[in-house]
Formats: structure tokens, sequence, C-alpha cells
């Protein structure tokens, strides 16, 4: 796709002053129609540092209410921050339902600074401190063309293109305005900043800027604009009402048919009567249909699954001293190396989630990990693409986070409850995929466990619970109800893992009827993948891991 270059035609009988208030009143309006239509909007304004862009935003954001939006001036991470992936902190950021965000400089900036142009540590667990923490890193380090045709080019390109897709998927609104400027005009900007900024001028040749970063900044606009996503392209001259003018109406543009499509997309709900949620009506027309569908398709991955193994009590104290020792150790080496893990945990209710999680952490550090339980999402999460509450979450360099319930409720929960639309839990796939990638593309170690048992050994822990008091808290209504759905659940499952097993980030079906066996199947799970992970320690124990 070509960029395409904002133009705006001026009336004769108009001047700059008047169109710029006619504007500013015009993105009032679409801004409370945002609010009203319950919209996520997202504005990213990158562009050459010497084309004013703080002055053109600031003209944006005059006319809109402050309650209404957030603005970013993105920075250098903090030292939390850069312990996580990197798309992390501007994920947590981007606009809930019925708001704006407004980002000046974003993950494409910041995308060159940390991820391209520091090769000390391509995980950024510690970044280089010669890189100036700041924006005008750009302007005092040379990027190097040649960084275009490198493997964490392409990576980052990725992570950028597939973050913007999920938001744009899940209807959030995503403006990209870039702001070039001409070689003249540059030249004339040149003679006016050095009265005013010379440090910056006398650091770098400008000219040696454009020469050098022009490359990188063309390839990094070419390959992300997309058909989801596409870039504006603005030309900043001397006039700078005229680029005021030119943002106005680019945002406009974009805004109307947004506004437009959702208002429809309202009225047509309302005349069907989908603003109404009717779950047995739901169930009845689309249930069956989706069990029936969905058993052809895919692959019965449980059915494979030999739950008669077991373990007496004897051997699985001994097996499970062994591997504890074992884990605690790699745990300690994970935090020395930087190495962040995340662990997630799915199965049937009463399958022993809580008891294998108790006997891992039992071996580690507690401040290592963070065990995080998930419940059912809250009115503030509901307002977030359904990704963003599982974001504060994710680990820091060198520790662990614990999912005991993860983002599959998504395709599990949300699927055969009907919380979700069928294209919605659809999507979903692809989205969580992304999601993972991004984990495990900043060096992350991600295994996904899912806890199988079988019907009858389910009911038999059930009425266990009902007849210990000691344990009937753990038994609830909704594990009733959910026991009911079993074979829609049963169907979710199959297809969650066929879809979501990848290279990087696989599902381990761990035979559960068998409590001290699952829990020691796990151990040594994860120490196999931090062995892996971690040289000069696969071959530890390796007879023992393998028997």
């Amino acid at each position: 796709m070509v960029l395409s270059k904002v133009t705006i035609d001026i009336p004769k009988n108009k001047t700059y002053k008047d169109l710029i208030e006619e504007y500013g009143d015009e993105l009032g309006v679409l801004q409370r129609e945002v609010r009203r239509l319950n919209l996520s909007v997202n504005v990213v304004f990158e562009g050459w540092y010497d084309s004013f862009v703080g002055e053109i935003i600031n003209q944006q954001l005059l006319p809109l209410d402050s309650r209404g939006f957030d603005f970013y001036f993105t920075e250098a991470p903090t030292s939390e921050e850069r312990k996580k992936p990197f798309m992390t902190r501007f994920s947590q950021k981007i606009a809930p339902k019925g708001k704006l965000a407004v980002f000046d400089r974003s993950w494409y900036m910041r995308g060159v600074i940390e991820q391209l142009m520091d090769d000390s540590n391509p995980l950024m667990c510690g970044q280089n401190p010669a890189l100036d923490d700041n924006a005008l890193s750009l302007f005092t380090e040379t990027t190097k063309k040649e960084i275009i045709h490198t493997e964490r080019f392409d990576r980052l390109i990725d992570n950028i293109n597939g973050f913007e897709k999920t938001l744009t998927d899940d209807n959030n609104i995503l403006i990209k305005i870039y702001f070039g400027i001409s070689k003249e005009d540059r030249v004339k900007r040149k003679n006016s900043w050095k009265k005013t900024i010379p440090y910056i001028i006398d650091k770098r040749s400008m000219e040696k800027v454009y020469r050098e970063d022009i490359y990188v900044i063309k390839e990094l606009l070419d390959r992300t604009h997309t058909e989801h996503s596409p870039w504006s392209l603005i030309l900043v001259k001397q006039d700078l009402d005229l680029a005021i003018l030119q943002t106005m109406k680019t945002i406009i543009d974009q805004l109307k048919p947004a506004i437009e499509h959702a208002q429809l997309k309202l009225e047509k709900e309302y005349r069907n009567g989908e603003n109404i949620p009717d779950i047995e009506k739901i169930d009845e027309l689309t249930g069956e249909k989706e069990i029936v569908h969905y058993e052809d398709r895919y692959a019965d991955h449980l059915a494979k699954v030999n739950l008669t193994k077991a373990y007496g009590k004897k051997d699985y104290k001994k097996k499970l001293k062994k591997y504890q020792n074992r884990l605690a150790f790699l745990h300690y080496v994970l935090y020395s190396q930087k190495k962040a893990m995340v662990l997630v945990f799915e199965g049937w209710d009463a399958a022993g989630k809580g008891g294998s999680i108790k006997r891992i952490v039992q071996s580690m550090n507690p401040r290592f990990y963070r065990v995080i339980p998930i419940a059912s999402p809250t009115d503030v999460d509901l307002r977030h693409h359904y990704l963003w509450r599982f974001l504060d979450g994710i680990p820091t360099c060198g520790k662990t986070s614990i999912y005991d319930r993860s983002w599959y409720g998504r395709v599990m929960v949300e699927r055969v409850e009907h919380f979700c639309t069928e294209e919605e839990w659809h999507r979903a796939y692809d989205e969580i995929n992304l999601f993972e990638k991004m984990l495990t593309d900043s060096g992350m170690i991600v295994i996904k466990f899912w806890l199988h048992v079988s019907k009858e050994k389910q009911l038999e822990r059930f009425n266990a619970r009902a007849a210990n008091p000691l344990k009937q808290w753990k038994l609830t209504d909704e594990d009733w109800r959910n026991r009911e759905k079993w074979d829609q659940y049963y169907n979710a499952v199959n297809q969650m893992i066929e879809e979501t097993s990848t290279k990087n980030a696989p599902w381990v079906i761990v035979e559960s009827d068998d409590k001290y066996y699952a829990r020691v199947k796990i151990l040594k799970t994860i120490i196999k993948h931090i062995e892996k992970e971690i040289p000069g320690q696969e071959k530890v124990n390796k007879k023992n891991l393998n028997e």
C-alpha cells in the first residue's frame, strides 16, 4: 500500500483561523459521539523531530473535553517497564470504551530506540545505559539503514502489526499520523532552531541524520501501512496553521465513518432485539448446531489421554521432593539470568489446579513468583479489550507468573455461556497466539497446562467436597452448571488445543485422574522447559527426567 498524503482545499472566503474554529467544534461533537456509542479511539502521532509535532497535537486537544481523553507523551521506559515485553506498556494505555487516547510518539519511535538501536541486550532486560533516557535519543544516535535487514527489525514489525490488528479487529479505532518535512523546509527550520536549541544541532549533523535514519523510517512506515491500520502522511511546511488544519481534517475524516458504522450497527441490534440477551433462545438456536459442527472438524485430543496413569504414595513423595529441589535451583537460575516465565493453568473443575500450583510454589522463593487467580471481569475490565486485564500480571525479567485460569476463558467459558459473540471467540485464537508470541519473542518461557479428568472422576470429587465441611467452599452452583454442559466444554477445549498449541507456547495435557501423577508430570515439564532454555542445564538429571 502507498502512504496517502493529506491535502486540503481552503475556501476563498475562509481564513485558517475560521477553519480551525469550525474543525474544533466538529471534533468536540465527534468526541461526544464517541462517548455515547462507547467507542475506543486511539490517535498516534509520529514524525520527524523538527516538524513541530507537539504544537500541532496541542491544537487538536484544545477543543476536546479533558475528561474524555488521555494524553501520553511516550518517553523512555521505567525500570519496571524495561523488564516486560516491549508492547505491554502501550497495550495498557489503549483507550477504554467511550474515550480517546492520544499518543505523542508511540511504539514506533520507542521501537526504533529500544528494540533496534540497543544491540547490548535483545531481550531488554537491563537496557544499555549509554542510550539517552528520553525522546532525544533518536537525535543523538545514528540509526543505520542495514538494521532493516535484521531479524530484530522483522520481529518488531510483526509485533506492531499483530498488536494493531488485534485492536482494530475488536472495533477499536486507530488513527496514525506521520509528520514529514522536505529537505528545503528542514534547512529553514535548522537556521531558526540554532538560536534556541543549539546543543541538539551541535551533537549531530542534521544531514547525516536525514541520510541515515530516513531509510529506517521509510521502511517502518511502509511495512506498517496496512489495510486495517493505514498511515496518513502530513508534510509540514513553514505555515503551521495548514498542518494543524490537515491534522484536524484527517482525524475528522476517519472518525466520521467509524461513528456512522457504529450507529448503524446499534440501530440494527435494536431492530433485531439483539440488545436484549436471551440465553435460552441462543442455546436453542445455536447450541446443538455448534457442537455437531466442531465435533467433526477438530481432532479429539482429549480422547487420546490415558487417565489410568498413577503413582503410589511412597513413590510420589520421593519424586515430588526430587523435582521440587531441582525446580528450586532452576528458579534461582532463571532469576539470575533475568529469564521470565509464564505458567498457565486451565482444566476441568476439581481437576487439581490449585493443588498442583501449591506444589510448584512450595519450592520457589516468594520474591520471584506471583500466583494470579482469575475471576469474572469487572465493569472496568469490560471497557477494554479482553486481554487488557491480564497485562498487569505479565512478569518482569527473572520473575514467574502463574495464572490460575487465564485469557483462555474467552474461547471456553465466554464461548459456551455466550458472553461474547461467535465472531469474537473465533477471532480470539489468532489474538491469543499473537499475544503469546509477544511474550516468547521477548524471551519468556510460556507453558500452558490443561488438567484433564474423566467425567466420573469429577463427579466423585464433587461429592467428596460436598461431604467435607472443610472443602465445601470449593464447590459452587456454577460448578454443577458447568458439568451439565460437559459436551460443549469438551468440544471447546479440543478446538482450543488445536488452534493455540504453538511451538513456543505449547499445550501440555495432564492426566489428572490421579493427582499424584499430575503434580509430578507438571513439575517435570517445567524443569524440562527451563533446562532447554538455559544453556548448560539441559543435561542435568536427564535420566531421571526421561523416566
